[in-house]
């Protein structure tokens, strides 16, 4: 129980630990909640903690330990319930998740009607199915949608809503695991007609709703279709009436960040930025939809993208300053890459290079993916070009091209290879004064239209700096 409570303080935001600090404790509680607040950073429960605590046994620490814990969620969700489930999904915590599920089984939940405990348990299951792949808890899915089909009246209904409600989810694990995006949606086509078919003989509004999110996500990963994206979500929209209140009021403006996210893949920037603020404008940080980092680092891109440098950092200071904690996560990891976009372009190269090297850490071990590693080469390897290191460029470079081919691309074949060639160009004319020639060029224009987004303008910002040229 030790290690829990230090997960718990180490995700926390510096508003969140004013809460914790402000709980009223004394004797040896005080003593353990004071430990944990000097050591969370930097002692994940697992030293001595005789050693820091001579009057306090291991067996007694663990108990105020367990005792503090539920203490810490009064203090920072009092209504407890479904609203402190979705506060440790959101902070990327499987293990007080599952165990807060469970715990709330032996007391909350006897006290909800069959409808409130379906409700909760959809809830319950929407939380887990937002961990990152390598955190994901597969058996607190199934049983989280096994108790929703028992307390819904409907059983048949509830089936196929989970069955829809899976769908979306699966493509998004399986898009960290591949290079080739058109392997995301392989398959799901004809299980989506499949799903369409059974809603339209017995589902309900609820299937409807997500019936349409899932062809929304389908459209996404297929790059391609982004009209149909926002066709799809504006049919969703039409079904949010007929969800319970409190997920209507998220899903509304959830609905309105997921078109923002659209108008950002169009590169609509200023227009999906607009969009972000207008739904920020109503959620502080700590509500339901406050906390998904991953639509506040899209608004962060999309100020990257209109030149608001300041607004990135002020964006990820205010909302994602528990990033960067004992769990790597995959949002920590993109709002590194996007910190060390927005210091090149402010001209902090050496600040570019911490946020290089962090995204790297942070993108380690079982947090790792292809992509977003990447993403950390095309970072470290600009950063390293601007300061003049062109050994460092050269190590980065030869260090990327063997981890392509490791995944069977093609440098010249794979538009996220041309990166590589098009900055080694731009060493070689700073190097030996000669024009890049017209295949590198080519490359250039390639990336820019295939890639596009923060990293086209990074290449086309070094291009700059650096006085390049292109032969006519």
């Amino acid at each position: 129980m030790s290690q829990k409570i230090f997960q718990l303080v180490d995700s926390l935001s510096a508003d969140e630990l004013k809460k914790i600090k402000a709980i009223r404790a004394t004797g040896k509680q005080g003593l353990v909640l004071g430990f944990v607040l000097e050591h969370y950073r930097s002692d994940p429960g697992k030293a001595s903690e005789e050693n820091f605590l001579p009057s306090v046994s291991r067996e007694h620490f663990y108990e105020i330990c367990s005792v503090m814990l539920e203490r810490c969620y009064a203090a920072l969700v009092p209504e407890g319930g479904i609203s402190l489930i979705d506060f440790l999904g959101a902070k990327q915590l499987p293990v007080l998740v599952r165990e807060e599920v469970r715990r709330q089984e032996n007391s909350y939940i006897s006290t909800l009607t069959p409808r409130e405990r379906a409700d909760h348990y959809y809830g319950a299951w929407m939380v887990a199915s937002r961990f990152d792949s390598h955190l994901v808890d597969e058996p607190l899915l199934d049983h989280c949608a096994k108790e929703f089909i028992a307390a819904s009246t409907d059983h048949k209904c509830a089936k196929l809503l989970m069955n829809i409600m899976t769908v979306p989810f699966q493509m998004r694990i399986k898009a960290d695991d591949v290079v080739d995006r058109s392997l995301v949606t392989r398959g799901m086509f004809e299980k989506l007609l499949h799903l369409e078919t059974e809603v339209g003989r017995y589902g309900d509004d609820r299937c409807r709703f997500h019936l349409a999110l899932a062809w929304a996500t389908f459209k996404q990963y297929e790059t391609t279709g982004l009209d149909m994206v926002e066709l799809r979500l504006a049919q969703a929209s039409e079904y949010i009436g007929s969800l319970n209140e409190t997920v209507h009021r998220s899903e509304r403006d959830l609905m309105r960040l997921r078109i923002a996210v659209v108008f950002a893949e169009r590169k609509e920037y200023a227009k999906a930025y607009s969009e972000f603020l207008k739904v920020y404008e109503k959620h502080s940080a700590d509500s339901p939809v406050g906390r998904l980092t991953y639509y506040r680092i899209r608004m962060a891109e999309c100020a990257l993208m209109i030149g608001k440098y300041d607004d990135v950092n002020i964006i990820l200071d205010r909302y994602a300053n528990y990033l960067y904690h004992i769990q790597p996560t995959h949002d920590a990891v993109q709002a590194a890459i996007v910190r060390g976009l927005s210091a090149i372009f402010s001209g902090d190269l050496d600040r570019a290079l911490h946020q290089s090297e962090l995204a790297h850490v942070q993108n380690g071990g079982r947090n790792y993916t292809f992509e977003l590693d990447l993403h950390c080469r095309y970072l470290e390897c600009a950063t390293h070009l601007l300061r003049g290191e062109y050994d460092l460029v050269r190590a980065v470079i030869v260090r990327s091209i063997q981890l392509l081919r490791t995944k069977d691309l093609p440098l010249k074949k794979y538009a996220g290879g041309y990166y590589y060639l098009v900055l080694e160009a731009f060493m070689q004319q700073k190097l030996q004064h000669k024009r890049v020639k017209d295949k590198r060029a080519q490359y250039y224009k390639l990336f820019a239209e295939t890639q596009g987004g923060p990293f086209g303008k990074l290449l086309e910002f070094v291009r700059e700096k650096m006085k390049v040229t292109f032969t006519d």
